[in-house]
């Protein structure tokens, strides 16, 4: 009962950071994570920060894509977040990485299909499953679930390989997350 209107747990903070009125900013994605402290051991170890979390966020620019936030929106979170967050929690929000994926695959069509046509459905639905609406930060790729979503075009016989690559080359137009 005395946790009402409080973040307690990790999801908490997801919730309430989602929760920021619009007039503050908007964030697209959150992920929270424990804050790590280094050891006074010589193998210079870290160890859980029990007081503290870090809480990486990200926004959407106006074409859809993943931008980080400017300092105007993280001191508005912050201050919206010191009005739910105990007295010993601490939350360091920080920039999300942004890291970019690049899809190559090889599939056998079915005989009576057009090996372009299935092609260009192929990659529609390989850009679907990778809506930016349908990730958060941290969630790994599972590619049975890709091959999956590929196997199920219409024409596709078969799926033989997936490959998942990082594009970073800030000269490509990419996030430089390597």
């Amino acid at each position: 009962f005395q946790a009402q209107n409080r973040a307690v747990t990790k999801e908490d903070y997801i919730v309430r950071t989602y929760a920021l009125p619009d007039k503050f900013g908007n964030i697209a994605k959150a992920y929270i994570v424990q804050d790590d402290v280094l050891s006074e051991n010589e193998e210079q170890e870290t160890q859980p920060n029990p007081l503290a979390l870090n809480l990486y966020i990200l926004g959407l620019d106006t074409n859809r894509h993943l931008q980080n936030v400017n300092d105007a929106v993280k001191e508005n979170l912050k201050v919206y977040l010191s009005r739910f967050r105990p007295v010993t929690d601490a939350v360091n929000i920080k920039n999300g990485y942004i890291i970019n994926v690049g899809v190559s695959y090889q599939i056998i069509t079915k005989s009576n299909f057009s090996h372009d046509q299935v092609i260009g459905l192929v990659n529609e639905r390989v850009k679907d499953f990778f809506n930016i609406d349908n990730w958060q930060i941290n969630q790994p790729i599972v590619l049975s679930d890709l091959g999956y979503e590929i196997s199920l075009v219409d024409g596709v016989a078969s799926v033989v390989d997936i490959k998942i690559s990082n594009k970073f080359e800030t000269s490509e137009g990419y996030s430089g997350n390597g």
